[in-house]
């Protein structure tokens, strides 16, 4: 029993003896894990580092998560890498970074997130490393964008990377969008106001003859216009005026005026000897003869007077009829000479007065009581009658017809022998 016990014991001695020497052949004949590896003892056999994870340290018995900003995308990495340019990490233990999305972008390496777009610029592709700056005639206001907006109607833009595209200033427009300058107005319109998608056309009375208006100039005194959008004012025509500016039509010059001008500001009296009746005249007539005017501005002729005459055109005054004539009516181109047996010995007269009774005066014209110096010869003849005529025997410079007129004055009508009608003043029969 006793040799029984001895001997258990020294087998167990045996036993952890062997043990003991199996531990430290193990220990001895062991390496430590390295870099990029681990294990649960930190010695061989290790295991890689799996993606997204790293060991920077030998017999690690764990590996570390790659942290924000940085990837690891293969086993048994012994660092992580830092994210590239246009890529992020935001999480630990990343394989892989992504894109920065389209409006964003990252400049460095190692980034947790993308920064947005600043205002101006645009990215419209994932992964980039830097935004676009808007070209010329576009505009991004806000930050974060994929793509750049046209400048509006009534704006431009010049430069790149804008955030806003300033107004047309007056006197200029943009009818399209996305424009990188503006257009002046052209000649008959005018803009006074900034931002204009269009020029407003002068309005009748006003013109621009130049391009780029901020206003439209009057038409001056003596022209018009009377269409929107006029490049030049028109003169006015003969026989109108303008007097005042702005206008859209011309005055007809009224009667007893005249413009013989184009463009006139004013009208013309008609000077005296001459008139006008109508009104639009170019030019004033001259007074016909037996007429006159002996004021400026007339619009119509007077009649010379009963007594004178006129026998020219454009007569400012009528001259008296001369002794020796007279004139009955008005309106006389000339004076009538007093007939025989009749004299006047003033002027102006409108009717010859009677020689006395009995006698007569030599001819016509005669100017004095005293031409009225031959007798009248004593009416005889011898008369027949036949049938229904009236025969007279024997005419001849004191046989024949006598007549009586309504004045009381009678007349022998004789025939001449080459068949002349001769009349001579007679004492009326008793």
């Amino acid at each position: 029993m006793k040799f029984q016990s001895q001997s258990i014991m020294k087998l167990r001695h045996t036993f952890i003896l062997l043990l003991a020497l199996l531990a430290k052949a193990s220990i001895s004949t062991a390496q430590l894990c390295p870099v990029g590896q681990f294990s649960v003892t930190g010695f061989s056999p290790c295991t890689n580092c799996p993606e997204g994870t790293f060991s920077n340290t030998t017999g690690a018995t764990s590996c570390t998560n790659c942290p924000a900003g940085k990837f690891s995308n293969f086993a048994g990495a012994s660092a992580c890498i830092n994210c590239p340019v246009g890529k992020f990490s935001n999480i630990a233990g990343a394989s892989v970074c992504q894109n920065c999305s389209p409006g964003t972008f990252s400049s460095l390496s190692g980034q947790t997130a993308c920064a947005n777009c600043p205002q101006g610029k645009y990215s419209s592709t994932a992964g980039a490393s830097a935004c676009s700056d808007c070209p010329p005639g576009s505009f991004n206001f806000l930050t974060g964008q994929t793509a750049c907006a046209d400048c509006p109607l009534g704006t431009f833009n010049s430069a790149s990377g804008a955030s806003s595209c300033p107004l047309c200033p007056t006197g200029t427009f943009n009818n399209l969008a996305a424009q990188t300058a503006c257009q002046s107005c052209p000649q008959g319109q005018f803009s006074n106001t900034q931002g204009n998608a269009s020029c407003t056309s002068c309005s009748p009375g006003t013109f621009s003859d130049l391009a780029g208006m901020t206003s439209c100039l009057q038409c001056p005194a003596g022209k018009f216009s009377n269409a929107s959008g006029a490049t030049m004012c028109t003169d006015c025509p003969l026989g109108s005026f303008n007097s005042f500016s702005g206008q859209t039509a011309c005055l007809l010059c009224p009667a007893g005026k005249y413009s013989d001008t184009s463009g006139a500001t004013a009208c013309s009296d008609c000077l005296p000897g001459t008139f006008n009746g109508l009104i639009g005249a170019s030019f004033c007539t001259f007074c016909p003869p037996g007429r006159f005017s002996n004021t400026s501005g007339a619009t119509g002729c007077l009649d010379c007077p009963p007594g004178s005459f006129s026998n020219v055109s454009g007569s400012t005054a009528c001259s008296n009829c001369p002794t020796g004539s007279f004139s009955a009516t008005a309106a006389s181109t000339a004076c009538t000479f007093c007939p025989a047996g009749t004299f006047s010995s003033s002027t102006g007269l409108t009717a010859c007065s009677d020689c006395p009774y009995g006698f007569t005066t030599p001819g016509i014209g005669s100017t004095s009581s005293a031409d009225c110096s031959v007798a009248i010869p004593a009416a005889t003849s011898k008369v027949q009658v036949d049938g229904d005529n009236i025969f007279i025997n024997g005419t001849n410079g004191s046989n024949g017809l006598i007549l009586k007129s309504s004045t009381g004055d009678c007349w022998l009508i004789t025939i001449s022998p080459s068949g002349e009608i001769v009349k001579t003043e007679v004492l009326c029969p008793n």
